[in-house]
């Protein structure tokens, strides 16, 4: 009977490990929870905790399967079905970073194989982002300090609201944004039933700094009430808290915790029936046996004031809760949000093959190509990058020449026959040389740089001088031979060749790419059908899922050598075109100008 369970549990475990959320998510990754970066929280367990994930290149490459919105982003718990409430504070899909805040029901130092899913990929999925909900109802005021303007909102249900007075914004933080202050700038929280204490809940208040030097008695924070004063400051280099009652008798730890000036540090305050005690990294540092009353919720400031108690020094992620926390509390927001936090690992993603599809394939394939596909695949990828970069560049250029040709013709059309040379610059008309692509981007377009019949009339106008001098509106001392009207079209048409090498250049490097693009990914492909079939007769075994990943992953190459000669084809029968049309404008504008000068100057 055991032996007929064990082997019923045995056909099972295969089916848990494949189990999923959602066949509608293509892609899911496995956070896992090192509990043994939380042995200094003791085996307490933190309930309703809200941690930091922190996705980067570094630990996370699949950025590109997002959607724009991250509206496919959904977190579930370990037993596969129980979404988690979460929320993203950055997504920088060009650098390739997200944070984002998740809110786990518990976690605890003895938690074993601890771990979560990340579920992504969905096109058509509706945003679940949820700021209120991931905190829990005693935490009344959480700031991330993001946003533009001087108003402050706060990411939980409460919605507090703070006004940054002369206070700089800072875009790259510890995480995210944040705010660095210069002694003369604080923060002002609008007043709040939140932020009043009862001995029965307690209060606390948490944040990460960063001072600049040492400090002169400057506060982080400063709750002003009508039952007293709480303050949580810096003198030197050590924090400190005191409570100053209605009376003006003053109760304070001594400033013995030490903190380190320029580098971050979670430092916070907490206050039960019976003491209060300041915390810096998670650790307890300091601590005050003195009963505090209730107090009201009164004015609360962060960095002292304009006229005294300023902090030099940046702040981010600012938390108030209405209760008294644990030390464990303080210990996790250390081990999990500072800069050497290794609370989660990542696994390699996982697909299914539900959903959208395609994105699993086409990573089994990738798997499986070889070294000299890969080598093949590189080769392709260098001749691609040049191809769309002529292609890019020469589409860039014909579009700007074709713009200043018009305005050149327009302007020629325009001269009488006595103002042959009017447009002409003296100058030359090359501000980067012979780059077309430089004076095309960077150059100036005052005076039709750009256009190639500007170029045969510059030449042109030139030889035209060196035979009549400047003073070309008199007729008869101006008349050309026969002969050198010859000599000037022949020059015009010696400028002209030139022009048209100009245009015609590099695109040699479009043809390779459409010629040998396609043998190139064709050598590839026999390559690694015939390594594959080499390792087929070495193992002995003809099963076909020995034979298709070989052969699907050389395939891969050929597909890799069509997406390399397709584009190339299209952007060279364009820019022909484009750059025909160019050609026998030019081809005109000679007959055009050879016949004004022949019919003025003859």
């Amino acid at each position: 009977m055991r032996a007929r369970n064990l082997l019923f549990l045995l056909f099972l475990i295969p089916g848990l490990a494949h189990a999923w959320w959602n066949e509608q998510w293509p892609n899911r990754v496995t956070i896992d929870v090192n509990s043994q970066s939380l042995v200094s929280m003791g085996s307490d367990v933190v309930k309703e905790s809200t941690v930091l994930l922190r996705l980067h290149t570094g630990n996370f490459s699949d950025f590109f399967y997002f959607n724009q919105d991250v509206s496919d982003l959904r977190f579930i718990d370990a037993d596969d079905k129980t979404p988690l409430k979460f929320h993203i504070e950055k997504f920088d899909l060009i650098n390739q970073l997200m944070f984002v805040w998740i809110k786990i029901p518990s976690i605890s130092s003895v938690d074993k194989n601890k771990f979560i899913y990340m579920y992504y990929g969905n096109s058509q999925a509706v945003t679940a982002d949820d700021k209120s909900g991931s905190f829990d109802v005693n935490q009344v005021a959480v700031f991330h300090f993001d946003g533009s303007n001087n108003v402050l909102l706060d990411s939980t249900a409460y919605s507090q609201k703070a006004e940054l007075i002369n206070t700089e914004r800072m875009q790259a933080s510890l995480i995210g944004s944040g705010i660095k202050m210069h002694g003369q700038s604080h923060i002002k929280l609008v007043s709040s039933p939140a932020f009043q204490y009862l001995p029965g809940k307690g209060f606390s208040i948490s944040t990460w700094i960063k001072p600049q030097g040492s400090q002169q008695d400057a506060w982080i924070f400063n709750h002003q009430t009508e039952q007293g004063d709480l303050v949580l400051g810096i003198e030197q280099s050590g924090l400190y808290a005191s409570w100053k009652n209605a009376a003006g008798k003053i109760y304070k730890t001594a400033a013995t915790a030490p903190l380190t000036p320029d580098s971050w540090q979670h430092v916070a305050l907490n206050i039960d029936e019976q003491r209060i005690a300041i915390f810096v990294n998670g650790i307890e540092m300091a601590s005050l046996n003195h009963a505090i009353p209730v107090f009201s919720a009164g004015s609360i400031t962060l960095g002292g004031s304009a006229e005294q108690h300023g902090f030099i020094g940046e702040m981010d992620e600012l938390v108030i809760s209405s209760v008294s926390r644990a030390p464990q509390w303080f210990a996790l927001m250390t081990k999990n949000q500072g800069q050497a936090a290794n609370l989660f690992s990542l696994s390699e993603p996982e697909q299914t093959g539900g959903g959208e599809g395609g994105v699993s394939y086409f990573a089994t394939i990738l798997k499986g190509v070889s070294l000299d596909g890969w080598v093949v695949i590189g080769a392709l990828m260098l001749m691609a990058a040049a191809s769309w970069l002529v292609m890019v560049g020469k589409v860039i250029m014909v579009r700007r020449m074709t713009i200043d040709n018009v305005a050149f013709m327009n302007d020629f059309h325009k001269l009488a026959k006595e103002e042959t040379i009017a447009l002409d610059a003296a100058n030359d008309e090359y501000e980067f040389g012979e780059s077309d692509f430089m004076n095309v981007v960077f150059g100036k377009h005052d005076h039709y740089q750009s256009s190639p019949n500007y170029h045969l009339y510059h030449q042109a106008v030139h030889e035209l001088k060196q035979r009549v001098g400047n003073s070309v509106g008199a007729r008869a001392s101006n008349v050309l031979s026969s002969q050198s009207i010859s000599a000037i079209r022949s020059t015009l048409d010696a400028s002209l060749v030139r022009e048209s090498q100009k245009l015609n250049s590099k695109m040699v490097l479009l043809t390779i790419a459409i010629a040998g693009g396609p043998f190139l990914g064709l050598l590839g492909t026999v390559l690694g059908v015939m390594i594959t079939f080499a390792a087929i007769a070495a193992s002995g075994n003809v099963d076909i899922n020995a034979i298709a990943p070989g052969v699907s992953a050389a395939l891969m190459t050929t597909v890799a050598g069509l997406i390399v000669a397709i584009p190339a084809l299209f952007g060279y029968n364009y820019l022909s075109v484009r750059i025909k049309e160019l050609m026998f404008e030019m081809d005109v504008f000679v007959d055009e100008f050879i016949t004004k000068i022949a019919e003025f100057h003859s």
